[in-house]
């Protein structure tokens, strides 16, 4: 029923109650022919109505008795057509006992279609479901005209008339005068008067409150009424009493006379409308309540009297775009299409809904509108009829549903693409529902020669094979893997089918399961491996004889591999001594070049310049002045021939030294920039591993230099458990690795790679097109403590002063640094490593994390920056001052010298540096914080 019938006051129906529960017509009660017999010929009247009211079926006997037909009587209600105008509010009472449990018989009168009016007496009961719940109400009618008719002529017999006074559903009070002569049992009821002896003596005015509501005295407003009823005009009005506790409650009054004998008589029918005036309440409230929800609904909602709109909501206006005053001036057809989808035009296919719709079945079609703006509107209506005051009216719900036809055509789209990939699918395809399938592709009916009604109408066991090959039930195979396959994990497994004409089968299944409305399916993809399977056999034939062939073979080769080990010992120790005798004819060379040469070449110096004095002539001087010169370009090529061949810093500072020398070296020779990376222990490294390593480095950068395209190369220095590792990289153009070390020109890296095998090294080059090359040497180093006297006899009998290129190799000092910002932690990192006495042993990224890593890492400084996450700077330096008592902290921030700085100083840094202080005064701060360390503990 339409929320909007509850502004017909006729209405008795809670509108909670005609809210909350169902129709009936929508709860079909299945019945019997023999019942559906008995319903349709009983000699009463038989009558069905829902929880709001509405008729849901009649009987032939009731058509009969009102005169309507049952399209008429269906879906009519609750203000029924045969219910008098002049009772309306009596029998809508008794309708309203009923919906509240009350299912006493009740004697109404009805109307006639022809407006003749008739008596009855309507047997109500409720209609259950089998839980117990109410879902409707239906009732026996009886015609009692007849009945009626007798009673009128027995009026005069007391006893008839008795019962019927005391079993009134009113009070009646019989008065003379202004005294209480008579009443029913009702009337005690209503009064609360316990027993008869109570009413003794009792007058009319006893039960009256001093005021009526509307202010007037109640014994005079009754006195006025009680002369106008002895005048011959019975009065019906409403009146509030009081129980004999005093308690007020309202009534409704009806006052009448009668003779009796030569007295004459006053009769009140009185009827508590106390209920009533709280329903009507609840019903304004409900009224302005459900008003509110058909407001503020999501769908739009329309109502219409014929094809004129009475009433919407607001969505129904933004909906199309209208206001209320336009929307109330146009038919119910001008924000419609003129035809719908289905090519029906929207006045004729309206029409047919309305009219369907008043058979009490709601209809719900889609609709396309037009928005007052021309733009189209798909919508979803749900269309019900109602009567409203006496006129149909039609109800429409609206709900948008552009957005989902969108989603439907997409998924539509989608469901026909995946339906294809799923037909076209080079394996077979089954999907099954608790083992039975209930879809396959066409690749499925041709492996198994079935036909799909053959498939899908026959259990899926009957094309199992009693058992697989390796002897297993076929059946108990399947239910476990399928049990497997509900865990989410595809179950892959070989499996002998069986098709048409119990022709074996080879094939691989993948099992997967997955759910769709709730319900479990399982997914076969079949491949047929039969001919994977026949190769299989022939393979294992082939590696059989294979076996036997290699089995012969590798003796041979253990023979062959015996010599050729022997063989490659010779190799490598032949190559040890080649390497050993080229290094020490480099030594060689640049002693005599050192020893000879060069003495010479300084004493022809000195006796140039003494030419070149004032002791000679001004042309001897100038002649001295150039052999000087000349002398002094000859030094020159001889110092760098020498450091070529055989670098006396090698010898001396060591390799870490030597890399850097060649870096300078390189950037002054071939304008390449090298930058050197990591250090050693200060004990020295082996001369043969040296040499060769620093040879190799600089046949590398040689290689880089030319064949790269990049002004910059890194060299990476590192030890690794009992070896060495160095590696040289560039961001230029790379090269093919294979090709370059196979072609003749590359002799230089092969020699490399053949020496450092000698010595158990590796040569590793890793090259990517316009990404770079990386190459990576590494090498074994013998056990430290026996380097140093090999150190010494390697650079033996060099002599050289090498004031201007030994360079003390310091301690560095270990660094953590701790930055949450990546950029600029990286950026420090970067610049504290160019710095030879700087050694960075780790990076934080947080205050915690430097904490922990400085409790493992035991650093000598800590670089704190002061505003990270977890743990801000200060408190960091305080947990490391307590653990770590040794380690000095330098406060970094991007904050002026302030508070912050106190912060800083005040946990224990050593000292406050801005972010923005130039780098130098950072690394004098790093120096000067070690150094006065180094003091304090001496």
């Amino acid at each position: 029923m339409n929320d909007d019938t509850q502004s017909d006051g006729d209405s008795p129906f809670s509108p909670d109650d005609r809210l909350v529960y169902p129709l009936i017509s929508e709860q079909p009660v299945a019945v019997s022919s023999v019942r559906e017999l008995c319903f349709r010929h009983m000699r009463d009247g038989f009558s069905v109505v829902d929880l709001n009211g509405i008729h849901v079926d009649v009987n032939p006997a009731f058509c009969q008795m009102t005169g309507y037909s049952q399209e008429e009587l269906i879906g009519s209600g609750p203000a029924h057509l045969y219910w008098p105008p002049e009772e309306r509010e009596h029998i809508r009472d008794a309708f309203a006992k009923t919906l509240s449990g009350e299912f006493n018989s009740v004697e109404l009168n009805f109307m006639h279609k022809d407006g003749e009016r008739f008596p009855v007496i309507v047997n109500p009961f409720a209609i259950r479901d089998e839980s117990g719940t109410t879902i409707g109400f239906a009732a026996t009618v009886t015609d009692i005209t007849r009945r009626i008719a007798m009673q009128r002529s027995l009026q005069e017999s007391e006893e008839r008339y008795r019962g019927l006074f005391e079993n009134a559903g009113d009070a009646i009070v019989i008065l003379q005068g202004e005294n209480v002569v008579d009443y029913n049992k009702r009337a005690l009821d209503m009064f609360g008067v316990v027993s008869p002896d109570q009413m003794e003596s009792r007058t009319a005015f006893d039960f009256f409150p001093p005021k009526q509501p509307n202010g007037l005295d109640s014994r005079a407003y009754s006195i006025e009424k009680l002369k106008a009823v002895r005048a011959g005009q019975p009065q019906s009005f409403a009146w509030s009493h009081v129980k004999l506790d005093g308690t007020p409650f309202s009534v409704e009054v009806s006052l009448s006379t009668f003779e009796h004998g030569e007295s004459t008589f006053i009769q009140a029918i009185i009827r508590d409308i106390t209920e009533r005036e709280r329903m009507e309440q609840s019903l304004m409230e409900s009224e302005y309540r459900y008003r509110n929800l058909f407001d503020s609904a999501g769908d739009g909602i329309l109502i219409m009297q014929s094809e004129r709109v009475v009433d919407c909501n607001e969505r129904m206006l933004e909906l199309y775009g209208v206001s209320r005053d336009q929307l109330m001036n146009l038919s119910s057809y001008a924000l419609s299409a003129p035809t719908q989808p289905n090519g029906r035009t929207s006045r004729e296919y309206f029409v047919e809904k309305v009219a369907e719709s008043r058979s009490g079945t709601p209809q719900i079609f889609e609709w396309r509108g037009n928005r007052l703006d021309g733009a189209v509107v798909e919508t979803e209506v749900t269309l019900t009829t109602f009567m409203q005051d006496g006129v149909l009216c039609t109800q429409s719900l609206i709900r948008d549903i552009t957005q989902r036809k969108a989603m439907e055509k997409t998924l539509q789209e989608t469901e026909q693409r995946y339906r294809r990939l799923f037909e076209n699918a080079g394996d077979a395809v089954m999907i099954l529902k608790d083992g039975q399938v209930i879809d396959c592709n066409d690749r499925a009916l041709q492996l198994t020669g079935h036909t799909r009604d053959e498939i899908l109408s026959n259990p899926t066991i009957d094309y199992f094979p009693p058992a697989q090959p390796n002897g297993q039930d076929s059946l108990e195979l399947f239910l476990e893997k399928v049990e497997a396959s509900l865990s989410g994990i595809p179950q892959i497994f070989e499996w002998t089918g069986q098709a048409r004409g119990g022709r074996l089968i080879d094939t691989e299944v993948t099992l997967t399961s997955f759910v769709f409305d709730e319900e479990r399916y399982i997914q076969s993809f079949i491949r047929d491996i039969s001919e994977r399977k026949q190769l299989e056999g022939a393979l294992l034939n082939s590696n059989k004889s294979l076996e036997d062939r290699v089995l012969q073979r590798t003796q041979e080769l253990e023979i062959a591999y015996s010599e050729l080990l022997q063989r490659n010992v010779q190799y490598r120790a032949l190559a040890h001594k080649l390497t050993q005798a080229e290094e020490d004819e480099r030594k060689r060379i640049a002693q005599l070049l050192h020893d000879d040469h060069q003495q010479l070449l300084v004493a022809a110096k000195f006796k140039a310049e003494l030419l070149g004095s004032h002791l000679y002539g001004s042309d001897i001087n100038a002649a001295g002045a150039l052999i000087v010169e000349i002398l002094e370009q000859a030094l020159d090529v001889t110092r760098s021939l020498t450091m070529e061949l055989a670098p006396p810093i090698l010898y001396g500072a060591g390799f870490v030294a030597a890399m850097q020398w060649l870096a300078g070296w390189m950037e002054e020779h071939h304008q390449l920039q090298v930058v050197v990376i990591g250090s050693l222990p200060v004990t020295p490294l082996p001369a043969e591993v040296s040499n060769l390593l620093f040879r190799a480095v600089r046949e590398l950068l040689f290689n880089v230099s030319k064949h790269s395209g990049v002004t910059q190369a890194h060299v990476s220095i590192a030890a690794f458990d009992q070896g060495l590792r160095v590696v040289v990289s560039d961001k230029g153009c790379g090269f093919d690795v294979e090709d370059v070390l196979q072609a003749p020109r590359s002799y230089g890296l092969f020699s490399i790679r053949e020496q450092l095998v000698a010595l158990d090294g590796q040569l590793d080059i890793t090259s990517v097109a316009q990404r770079g090359t990386v190459s990576t040497l590494s090498i074994p180093v013998p056990n430290r403590d026996m380097l140093y006297a090999d150190a010494l006899s390697g650079a033996e009998g060099i002599a050289i002063d090498m004031t201007d290129l030994r360079q003390a190799v310091p301690i560095p000092i270990r660094i953590l640094v701790a930055d949450d910002h990546a950029l600029a932690r990286d950026a420090l990192v970067q610049i504290l490593s160019l710095i030879d006495d700087f050694e960075i042993v780790g990076e934080a990224v947080d205050g915690l994390d430097a904490v922990e890593q400085t409790r493992l890492l035991r650093p000598d400084v800590v670089l704190m920056d002061a505003t990270m996450p977890r743990l801000n700077g200060p408190e960091a330096i305080r947990r490391i001052i307590a653990e770590v008592p040794r380690v000095k902290v330098i406060g970094l921030s991007m904050h002026a010298r302030g508070e912050m700085e106190q912060q800083m100083l005040a946990a224990g840094a050593a000292c406050y540096m801005q972010k923005l202080t130039p780098v130098e005064e950072l690394f004098s701060c790093i120096r000067g914080v070690m150094a006065n360390a180094v003091t304090v503990a001496s």
